[in-house]
């Protein structure tokens, strides 16, 4: 079923206030810029559906189905299979738990969309993410700058893949944290945080051993979007191993 970019004009005007219809078809245009991004005005009228008015789910599933249309198209034709009766969750989380199986609850309406705040001082950058991907991957936080954001990650045999070579999938987690945490440390003071619109990479290298190294500045600092770079050098060589990009939304 195809639809029109007049019917998605027209679900915008029924769903919210004539004050915001400019706003909402903003958020709607992220999706559809690439090409695996299909059916265009399809999604997007999914997307208005199961948001029921509200901005901030208008931005979630925008993001959703910027990484797989199909997710939301689903949802939107069988609401029901998106969600889940609050007393079977507590009994499937109450069940877990006695497996010794720990499940993080979402976040409440009223907390779930909270300032991102600002650590202060390079310990707290590191402490923000000790219990994540960052630490996880043993990132380590060396500068945070309005225009310059700098980390490092040793190179482990966990990090590698099977062939012994740095996984690309490390060399971007790098990247897209100290371009994450730079765009955090960036955020207008009307803005609550921001999600990842777009990333790429370009591999120039790798490295076997030792230090590889992380520098993000901006390419442009808007109050929609940010734009980021990324360079990723290895230490011992001093080479260049990667180039790195991302595009961030800004939500209010």
């Amino acid at each position: 079923m195809s639809a029109t970019r007049d019917e998605v004009l027209a679900c915008i005007r029924a769903g919210f206030p004539a004050n915001r219809w400019a706003h909402v078809e903003f958020l709607l245009s992220a999706y559809g810029t690439e090409p695996h991004e299909r059916e265009r005005e399809r999604v997007q009228l999914a997307i208005l559906k199961i948001s029921d008015g509200s901005e901030e789910k208008v931005r979630q599933h925008v993001a959703t189905a910027k990484t797989d249309y199909r997710d939301v198209l689903f949802w939107a034709d069988r609401p029901e299979e998106a969600q889940i009766d609050p007393r079977e969750r507590d009994r499937i989380l109450e069940t877990l738990g006695k497996l010794g199986v720990t499940i993080a609850r979402s976040p409440t309406k009223e907390n779930s969309m909270e300032r991102l705040t600002i650590p202060q001082n390079i310990a707290e950058w590191n402490e923000r993410g000790r219990h994540g991907l960052p630490g996880h991957l043993g990132m380590e936080i060396l500068a945070v700058e309005p225009d310059e954001v700098r980390a490092r990650m040793r190179v482990e045999a966990a990090k590698r893949a099977w062939n012994g070579y740095l996984h690309a999938g490390a060399v971007v987690s790098l990247a897209d944290t100290a371009c994450g945490y730079a765009t955090v440390r960036n955020l207008p003071a009307d803005a609550k945080g921001f999600t990842t619109l777009e990333l790429k990479s370009n591999f120039l290298g790798t490295a076997l051993e030792g230090d590889v190294t992380c520098v993000a500045r901006p390419v442009h600092k808007g109050r929609t979007t940010q734009v980021w770079d990324a360079e990723i050098r290895s230490e011992k060589s001093g080479k260049t191993i990667a180039f790195f990009r991302c595009t961030q939304m800004i939500l209010r």
